[in-house]
C-alpha cells in the first residue's frame, strides 16, 4: 500500500489517486543476510545478542550488572544498554551521552551502538536534532570494522530513525550513498542490498528516476555476482520495486507485469513469500485504480495460499491490508454494507496487532474509511478523516495528499461551498504540479547522467546494457532506460494532458501563460469554467465506466467547438475550463451557446438529473484584459460566475466582465 517505512519494509502507494497514490506498494527493504554470528558471553560482548533481540537472560543480566560499575566509557555503555533494555529512554540518553572516544577492547561495538541507541532513544522522545549526525557516526564506525561493515541490517538500523523522521528522509539516502561509495571491502550482497535500500528511499520521496537507477544497478549486480546467498530473494524484491515505480507513475498495467512476475515465482521461504504477498496487495490496488474489480478480487485470492507461510506478525498485517483492499473493491461495486464489514475486520485486526511490522498501515485503513464515509454520505466524518490522513501523509512522506485533496474538494463542491472547494482544488492542483515538475527535472537530470556515464558509470556500458536486457528476460527493463533518455518529451506531454479526456491540464495552462505572457499582454481573454450538472448522481447510478464515457463526450464537444487558438483544460473531476484569447465577450458567449446545443443534441441520457433528462452543463464566463494575472485568480473569478449559474438553476451559463477593465479589444 502507499509509501511507508519499517525495519524490514518500505512502502509506496498511489499519489495521483490514493496511493497513494502512492501511493502508493509496500516493499521490503533489502536487509537480509550478512547477519553477524552471535557471540558467546565473553566480556560485555554478550550484549551483542541483547542489542539485536532486545532481550537478555537473567544470567547475562547478572553478569553485566556486575560490570556496570566499571569506570569510563565501558561502564557508561553497559549501564546505558541496560537502561535501554528496561525501556528507560531518558536514562539511556543521559548515560550514553557521556561516552567519548572509546579505547577499550570493546571500543568497536561501543562506537557503533552508542550513536544507534542514542538515535532510537531520541526518536522515542521526539528529538530529531542530532539524528543525522549520529547516523553518520554509526555508519563510519560500521564501515571501519571488518567484522561489521557487511552487516546490512546494522547499516539499516543506523539510518532508520532518519528515514522515519519528518523532512530528513533525503539525508538517509545521502548517508547510504556515502557508505556505498566510500567504504572498502563491501561484498556483492551488501552492495545489492544497499542499492535496493537507496532506491526505496528515493521511491518514498517520488524521485522515481533515481530509484529506478539504483534498482537496475542492483539487478545488474545480481547477474554478475556469484555465491550470493539470497540471490533469488533480491531478484524478486527488485522486480517488485520496479513495479512500484511504475505504480507511482500511474502506469498500472506496466506495474502489474512486474508484480505478476514476482507472484509467479516459487516462494521458497517466508522472506520470498512476503515479497509475493506485497506484490499481491499492490497488484490488487493497481486493478482497483483502474476500476477492474473482478481482476482485483482474483488477484487478492493469491493471499490465501501465501499467508500461512508468512511470519505471524507479517501475516497479521496482510490480513489488515487484505480487508482494506476488499473494502475498496466493495465500494467500487456500490456494496457499502460489505465495505463496512471489511473495515470493521481491519479495525479488529489493528486492535489485536501486537507488533507493528508495516508502519503506517493504520493510516491507509483510515483513508479507506474516509472513502467509505464520503460514499455513504457521512461528509463531516469524511472531511475529518481525510484531513488527518493528509496531515500524517505530509509528516511521513506517504504521498496521499493529492488524492485526499481531490476528495475533499469534491465534498465541498457537492455542498456548494465555493470557498473551501476552491481552496482544496488549489491544493490538489498544486500536488499535480509538484509531481509533474519533479518528474520532468528528475528524468532530464538522470537521463543526462545515464548518457554521460552509461548505465552503471563504468567503461563497459555496451556489454552491461546487453546483460541487463538478456539476463533477466524482463520485457522493457532496458527500454525503461532508453525511454527515459529518448522520450522525455513524452513525459512532458503526459504531464500536460489529462489521460482520460485528452484535454490539457492546469499545469500546461500555467506553462502556456508563462511562455506566451508577453504576446497576451493587453489582449481580451475569457475563462469559461464548466461543470457537468448532477454528475455525482450520474456516476452513482450509471457507474464510473459510464461516467468516464460521459466526460469524454463532454471533452469532445469542447474540442470540436473551440478555435485552434483556444484551449480546453480539465481541472479535476467533472470540471473543465476553456481559455479563449483575443475575442470579445459576446463572441465567447456564441462559442458557449454552440457547446451547450451540441451536447444536448448528443442526447446522453441522465434521468437522475434534476434539470434535464439528458446530460447538461453549467458554465461561468469571466472576461478581462490579460495583464499577467495568476491563473489561480483568473479561475477563481470564473468559478464565482459558475457558482451563480448553478444557483440560478443549472443547465445554463452566466457571463461577467471584469469591472476593473474596459470591454473590447
Amino acid at each position: 500500500m502507499r509509501n511507508g517505512v519499517f525495519a524490514g519494509w518500505l512502502n509506496q502507494k498511489r499519489a495521483a489517486a490514493a496511493g497513494v497514490i502512492l501511493l502508493l506498494g509496500l516493499t521490503a527493504v533489502l536487509a537480509v543476510g550478512n547477519t553477524m554470528r552471535e557471540t558467546q558471553p565473553d566480556g560485555i560482548s554478550c550484549l551483542e545478542t541483547a542489542l539485536n533481540t532486545g532481550e537478555l537472560n537473567w544470567e547475562m543480566r547478572s553478569y553485566l550488572e556486575s560490570r556496570a560499575g566499571s569506570q569510563g566509557e565501558e561502564g557508561y555503555f553497559v549501564k546505558g544498554v541496560l537502561a535501554w533494555l528496561d525501556g528507560n529512554v531518558d536514562g539511556t540518553v543521559e548515560l550514553l551521552s557521556q561516552i567519548g572516544e572509546a579505547e577499550t577492547e570493546n571500543a568497536e561495538m561501543i562506537r557503533i551502538y552508542t550513536p544507534i541507541l542514542l538515535n532510537e532513544a531520541a526518536a522515542e522522545l521526539g528529538d530529531t536534532e542530532g539524528l543525522v549526525e549520529n547516523s553518520r557516526r554509526a555508519l563510519e564506525a560500521i564501515g571501519a570494522s571488518k567484522k561489521y561493515r557487511n552487516n546490512i541490517k546494522l547499516c539499516w538500523r543506523a539510518v532508520e530513525p532518519v528515514v522515519q523522521s519528518e523532512g530528513k528522509i533525503q539525508e538517509a539516502a545521502k548517508l547510504l550513498i556515502w557508505y556505498l561509495e566510500n567504504v572498502r571491502g563491501l561484498n556483492d550482497e551488501t552492495r545489492i542490498a544497499l542499492k535496493g535500500n537507496i532506491g526505496q528511499i528515493f521511491s518514498l520521496t517520488e524521485n522515481y528516476m533515481d530509484a529506478m537507477f539504483y534498482y537496475m544497478d542492483a539487478l545488474h549486480n545480481i547477474e554478475k555476482a556469484r555465491g550470493v546467498e539470497h540471490q533469488n530473494y533480491y531478484k524478486m524484491k527488485l522486480l517488485a520495486c520496479v513495479g512500484d515505480v511504475y505504480y507511482g507513475l500511474q502506469e498500472y498495467n506496466r506495474a502489474l507485469e512486474f508484480y505478476e512476475q514476482v507472484i509467479g515465482e516459487e516462494g521458497k521461504d517466508s522472506k520470498e513469500r512476503t515479497v509475493q504477498a506485497m506484490a499481491v496487495i499492490n497488484g490488487t490496488d493497481a486493478y482497483v485504480m483502474q476500476e477492474e474489480y473482478d481482476q482485483a478480487e482474483e488477484m487478492l485470492e493469491h493471499l490465501e495460499a501465501m499467508i500461512p507461510g508468512l511470519d505471524p506478525d507479517m501475516a497479521d498485517d496482510m490480513e489488515i491490508l487484505r480487508a482494506s483492499e476488499r473494502a475498496q473493491i466493495a465500494m467500487g461495486r456500490g456494496q457499502l454494507d460489505e465495505a463496512l464489514r471489511q473495515l470493521e475486520l481491519a479495525g479488529q485486526w489493528l486492535k489485536e496487532d501486537k507488533k507493528e511490522v508495516a508502519y503506517y498501515k493504520s493510516i491507509y485503513v483510515r483513508y479507506t474509511y474516509a472513502l467509505y464515509c464520503q460514499y455513504s454520505g457521512q461528509e463531516e466524518e469524511a472531511l475529518k478523516q481525510f484531513a488527518e490522513v493528509a496531515e500524517e501523509s505530509s509528516v511521513f512522506g506517504l504521498s496521499l495528499e493529492e488524492t485526499v485533496y481531490y476528495h475533499m474538494a469534491q465534498i465541498y463542491k457537492d455542498r456548494g461551498d465555493l470557498e473551501n472547494f476552491s481552496q482544496y482544488r488549489e491544493r490538489y492542483s498544486g500536488q499535480i504540479q509538484k509531481k509533474a515538475a519533479l518528474l520532468r527535472s528528475g528524468y532530464v537530470a538522470r537521463a543526462e547522467q545515464l548518457y554521460r556515464y552509461g548505465l552503471l558509470q563504468q567503461k563497459q556500458q555496451k556489454n552491461e546494457l546487453a546483460l541487463i536486457a538478456s539476463a533477466f528476460g524482463i520485457a522493457g527493463l532496458l527500454a525503461m532506460i532508453v525511454w527515459a533518455f529518448r522520450h522525455i518529451g513524452i513525459w512532458r506531454k503526459r504531464s500536460w494532458t489529462d489521460p482520460l479526456t485528452g484535454l490539457y491540464n492546469r499545469h500546461y495552462l500555467e506553462y502556456y501563460l508563462k511562455k506566451n505572457g508577453k504576446k497576451l499582454q493587453g489582449q481580451q481573454i475569457s475563462l469559461v469554467m464548466i461543470d457537468v450538472d448532477h454528475f455525482k448522481s450520474y456516476n452513482d447510478n450509471y457507474g464510473h465506466i459510464e461516467g468516464d464515457r460521459a466526460l469524454k463526450e463532454v471533452a469532445a464537444v469542447l474540442k470540436y467547438n473551440i478555435r485552434a487558438a483556444d484551449m480546453a483544460v480539465r481541472f479535476g473531476g467533472e470540471e473543465m475550463l476553456l481559455f479563449i484569447p483575443g475575442i470579445r465577450l459576446e463572441q465567447t458567449v456564441q462559442i458557449m451557446e454552440r457547446i451547450c446545443r451540441d451536447l444536448k443534441e448528443r442526447s446522453i441520457e441522465h434521468k437522475y438529473s434534476l434539470v434535464s433528462p439528458v446530460l447538461t452543463i453549467s458554465a461561468g464566463i469571466f472576461s478581462t484584459v490579460y495583464r499577467g494575472q495568476d491563473i489561480a485568480d483568473l479561475s477563481r473569478q470564473a468559478d464565482q460566475v459558475l457558482y451563480s449559474a448553478k444557483e440560478a438553476g443549472r443547465d445554463r451559463y452566466e457571463a461577467r466582465e471584469d469591472p476593473k477593465e474596459p470591454a473590447g479589444l
